[in-house]
């Protein structure tokens, strides 16, 4: 058991509560001890900077790259700790036949790197059945990020009626309602749609309403890349709370942002 002492920082502790200087003490993998704290084994001078908890990145598009990097680097170096994956209906899974493989394909290309870097698993997956494959392919590979999924709703429409501009039929709902229902009992964060691209672009309100109902049981949210950023940022952000209020699903704005520098104010 080794004893690491961080000493003479800042500690801002998530909680809501003011900054306070303290030492905090931690053993092996656990915080045990936050304080004054007489010795350790190793001793940090942090004098000047924060000790936080780690970070939630909300919103990351890192499905597949922790598959090539399971250290997560670029995150880890931030002092991200979670990411939640799956956003704006995008996502490896579920994708349950090859159309829909090709189509995701080519809407999330694979993960570039600078020339003479090669991945660190060249043999990663891109493509899974379930939200179960998904995350036993990580744990397989180990990541040094915690990691929650949205179900991405894009996947699963590409998965049962591909990329077709119109809505789904009965049997093609209650397709896309088991998948969404899976998902959720295999532990999905909630579920994302993704209304300025295709195929979530091509979606009714009612599909959206239909499917969220399956969600809003699990008590997790609905999370929106809304269907316009610009002339109709209004109109599409009330699609999307009216989605929620007549499922009964908490909703989430994903990019609560107006594009349009003629809308601003």
């Amino acid at each position: 058991m080794v004893d690491t002492l961080l000493r003479g920082g800042t500690v801002i502790d998530g909680s809501g509560a003011a900054a306070f200087r303290a030492e905090v003490l931690i053993r092996e993998d656990r915080i045990v001890a936050i304080g004054e704290v007489s010795d350790a084994d190793c001793v940090r001078d942090v004098g000047g900077l924060i000790v936080a908890p780690g970070f939630i990145d909300c919103h990351s598009h890192s499905d597949l790259y922790l598959l090539e990097d399971p250290r997560a680097t670029p995150k880890v170096a931030q002092g991200v700790t979670t990411e939640i994956v799956g956003n704006c209906g995008f996502g490896p899974f579920p994708l349950r036949n090859e159309a829909a493989r090709r189509a995701m394909d080519a809407l999330v290309p694979p993960v570039t790197r600078p020339a003479g870097q090669p991945a660190e698993q060249p043999d990663s997956p891109r493509e899974f059945a379930s939200l179960a494959d998904y995350r036993a392919a990580l744990q397989r590979r180990g990541t040094a990020v915690n990691v929650a999924a949205l179900a991405p709703h894009g996947a699963i429409r590409l998965s049962v009626m591909g990329g077709e501009d119109r809505a789904a039929t009965g049997h093609e709902l209650e397709q896309m309602r088991g998948l969404v229902r899976e998902a959720m009992e295999q532990g999905a964060a909630g579920l994302s749609f993704g209304l300025l691209y295709a195929p979530g672009c091509f979606t009714p309100m009612e599909e959206m309403i239909a499917l969220g109902a399956v969600v809003a049981p699990f008590g997790r949210p609905l999370a929106f890349h809304v269907r316009n950023e610009c002339d109709r940022f209004e109109e599409s952000v009330a699609e999307a709370v009216e989605i929620g209020r007549q499922c009964g699903a908490p909703v989430h704005i994903s990019h609560l942002k107006v594009a349009d520098p003629a809308r601003w104010g």
